[in-house]
């Protein structure tokens, strides 16, 4: 199972003290108590728009080691403290993802440096779902000629639990770029796609060794 979130940085704290804190603490407490099959935290550099969030975290979970979920247990006011430290807990956006590949290789352990730029998409009015799809599809083939695009992944989004805040968009399309590269200028998006934010954003990706070594529920 796979799910996304947007995580926002405590009022008055800067973007770096929060990736800071979230990649030397707050990750490796989740990683204690979660079974991740896969986990990356896509931190964001710059954004086409103002943003109310600084980060896309990526959960993959071992369904087959996930009895209840820890957030149900006394680790999850454990975790929920950590998240007050240096989160405003608000505006947490999760939901479910259905990943797909639409061009490039497999997916592996993302290397140290890597950037990725996030767009986050709906249907355009009046577009179905099955225009939508298309239009997306069609669109990968031509960015995934852009020079530097390694890769490009699909993240269809579906409402996590109607008691949470929305997720602000129906997918998120990521074109896979190289260690430390630039925004790139996607081609204008086809008439069935609203473009709603375009993000370039630093790819933390905890490999799996490290996730098991980490994990002691």
């Amino acid at each position: 199972m796979k799910s996304v979130c947007l995580l926002t940085r405590r009022p008055g704290t800067t973007r770096e003290a929060f990736r800071h804190y979230y990649e030397t603490s707050h990750c490796r407490l989740g990683m204690k108590y979660y079974p991740f099959a896969k986990y990356l935290r896509n931190h964001v550099v710059e954004s086409s728009q103002a943003i109310d969030f600084d980060c896309v975290s990526e959960f993959y979970l071992d369904d087959g080691r996930l009895n209840v979920d820890p957030m149900q247990t006394a680790a999850g006011e454990i975790l929920r403290a950590d998240e007050r430290s240096f989160m405003d807990q608000s505006l947490i956006r999760p939901a479910l993802a259905e990943e797909s590949i639409l061009a490039g290789p497999p997916r592996d352990v993302a290397p140290p440096g890597t950037r990725r730029q996030l767009l986050m998409l709906d249907p355009a009015a009046g577009a179905d779902d099955a225009a939508f799809s298309a239009a997306i599809a069609d669109w990968a083939r031509t960015l995934a000629r852009l020079p530097g695009v390694q890769r490009i992944s699909l993240d269809r989004v579906t409402p996590y639990a109607p008691d949470r805040l929305p997720f602000p968009c129906a997918a998120l399309l990521s074109l896979w770029l190289g260690t430390g590269a630039s925004a790139l200028q996607p081609s204008p998006a086809p008439d069935a796609i609203a473009l709603r934010v375009v993000l370039l954003a630093d790819v933390c990706e905890t490999p799996s060794q490290e996730i098991a070594s980490l994990y002691d529920p």
